[in-house]
């Protein structure tokens, strides 16, 4: 779990986390770098979610509430989930929890 909540302040925040932040916003930064850190974030958890569950386990976690923001409206941040069925997946289930709240969703310029 913990290496999760690492990834939800590193990579996560770093890579659609900023991209969000300077397509809504237009914010300065380096869009390419943001762009190449979600490629391989979602690489990685594509890989890790390949078998369907959660994040830390066969539950949600913290960890899956801590990466679902940013990861579920990487579009906002013109980065497309579509070549990530399983990180797709795993978003739906998040979203499939009772009582779960999304974050509302921003309209891209």
């Amino acid at each position: 779990m913990q290496r999760w909540l690492s990834i939800a302040a590193g990579e996560v925040k770093y890579g659609p986390g900023s991209a969000r932040l300077y397509t809504l916003w237009s914010r300065p930064g380096d869009m390419a770098q943001a762009v190449e850190i979600a490629g391989d974030l979602f690489r990685f958890m594509e890989g890790h979610l390949a078998a369907g569950g959660f994040l830390a386990g066969e539950s949600a976690t913290i960890a899956d509430l801590a990466c679902y923001s940013y990861v579920a409206h990487a579009a906002e941040g013109r980065i497309s989930l579509e070549p990530y069925p399983a990180v797709r997946a795993w978003i739906q289930r998040v979203e499939g929890l009772p009582s779960f709240k999304p974050m509302p969703a921003s309209k891209v310029p």
